[in-house]
């Protein structure tokens, strides 16, 4: 037959194929790692690269302005930094008018508050 003249190959066993399996998922996930770790890294330079100007802005602030003109040159130096304000009056509405989950005959049942704006004034 001519089978008979073909060079025989002896199947792998199923713990060495499991073996090689690990190892490219282990691979896989370092990989996964390093890239994500270089992007917090670029990530990391780029905030402090930002922070730096800021703080050399708000220097030039200080030494060009004076009052209410040097508070607005930092905030504006600074907006960067600053997280987005949430608040809006829909939002305040919504938590004072959404309903208790927990009923009012329960002893520990509290009504739910919602946040108030605070304002911040300088006083001169």
């Amino acid at each position: 037959m001519f089978s008979d003249h073909l060079k025989k190959i002896d199947e792998m066993p199923s713990s060495v194929l499991m073996g090689v399996a690990a190892g490219l998922v282990f691979v896989c996930q370092l990989v996964a790692l390093v890239l994500v770790l270089n992007g917090q890294v670029e990530k990391a330079h780029l905030r402090e690269a930002h922070y730096n100007s800021a703080q050399v802005e708000i220097a030039d602030c200080s030494k060009t302005y004076s009052g209410v003109e040097r508070r607005q040159c930092i905030e504006q130096a600074t907006v960067d930094f600053t997280p987005p304000s949430t608040f809006t009056p829909e939002t305040e509405v919504q938590a004072v008018n959404q309903p208790s989950e927990q009923t009012d005959d329960s002893p520990s049942a509290a009504k739910m508050q919602g946040y108030l704006q605070a304002t911040f004034t300088n006083r001169q």
